[in-house]
């Protein structure tokens, strides 16, 4: 499924808190972060907008407004609100700028202004080169049909990072999503060939086998990155066995990290998986609401698309159909559990 990711890659840009002359504006602001951290997007959004009706701190409040507006998949609003931070007194600060340009340009690409975004992401490479901001501008350009300008920026983020692995495998899905998955094995199958000279982990060379659909040799290299000490290989290791039809032994792994490692929503969410394969739709229910209870962001939207699977499974197709509803709610930009939603419609 598609799942709702934030295309801003390590951003860890902040804004300074300055003095308030009012209420405790710091304390809006400081809310609203902590509502954006938890993905409380309402709550963020009110803090926000009590930090505006006492006109203080106006750059902060648009920004955090955007942020917010962006994880409510509400682009028009998100890039509104970014333009007026940018217009604020401050926002000429490089660092201030650069920050509020990668907002401004991902909202715009996500809202599918992909002419807009590149400009954006320009402006963003006139005050710095950086992998982020070609890569960014390569999404545009993809999107927008540009297929060799795109690749001569994904090119240019590579070389400023050439050995991050997870750079490889999001140009990778970019060219998947738009059914260009020819050209996007190209840059695996060029990450397979750094990894012989020993820049990555068994661990990584496990995802990029796994991407090029080479299931036997990346549950050979997720093995070895476990016997190395690296738990985080089981994770992947489930979702490699499920490929290759070992369901039991999926739902082991999965079982296994749990119980040795943490307690973690991407654990239940795969023994969710394993258990829909093996049509325990009540044990998958229970697996994901265990994972919907850690409030993990990154993981709520596989769990709750996997909570409408696991109805459907029982043949519930109207806690079925509501659940889809809740989802599109949450996830309008989804387009797989828009069409599930649309199938339900007729059960």
């Amino acid at each position: 499924m598609k799942k709702k990711v934030f295309i801003v890659l390590g951003l860890t840009l902040t804004l300074a808190l300055s003095g308030c002359n009012k209420k405790d504006t710091n304390n809006y602001i400081g809310k609203g972060t902590e509502a954006l951290e938890k993905s409380d997007y309402e709550e963020a959004l009110a803090q926000f907008d009590d930090a505006l009706a006492d006109e203080v701190e106006l750059l902060q409040a648009y920004r955090g407004l955007g942020i917010a507006y962006l994880g409510k998949e509400d682009y028009p609003n998100a890039i509104v609100n970014f333009g007026k931070a940018l217009a604020e007194k401050g926002a000429s600060h490089e660092n201030v700028k650069k920050d509020l340009l990668y907002y401004k340009g991902t909202a715009q690409y996500k809202n599918e202004e992909y002419s807009k975004a590149i400009e954006t992401f320009q402006e963003l490479l006139e005050i710095e080169e950086s992998k982020d901001a070609y890569y960014l501008r390569g999404l545009s350009q993809l999107a927008e049909g540009s297929v060799a300008e795109a690749e001569e920026d994904f090119r240019k983020a590579i070389s400023l990072d050439p050995e991050n692995i997870h750079l490889y495998i999001e140009i990778y899905q970019a060219y998947v999503a738009l059914g260009l998955e020819e050209g996007g094995t190209i840059y695996l199958q060029d990450a397979l060939n750094i990894s012989a000279n020993g820049s990555f982990n068994d661990y990584n060379i496990g995802q990029i086998y796994y991407y090029l659909k080479d299931y036997e040799s990346a549950r050979n290299s997720f093995n070895q990155a476990i016997e190395n000490g690296d738990q985080e290989a089981m994770l992947f290791l489930g979702k490699v066995l499920y490929e290759l039809n070992d369901i039991d032994n999926g739902i082991t792994i999965y079982q296994k990290y749990l119980a040795e490692v943490k307690e973690d929503a991407r654990a239940y969410n795969g023994l969710a998986l394993g258990k829909i394969k093996k049509q325990d739709y009540d044990g998958a229910l229970l697996n994901i609401q265990t994972g919907l209870s850690m409030d993990d962001g990154e993981v709520k939207q596989n769990l709750l698309f996997n909570e409408i699977v696991a109805y459907e499974g029982k043949a519930d197709f109207a806690t079925a159909k509501e659940k889809a509803a809740e989802f599109v709610a949450l996830y309008p930009d989804d387009s797989v559990g828009q069409r599930e939603y649309e199938f339900l419609q007729t059960r």
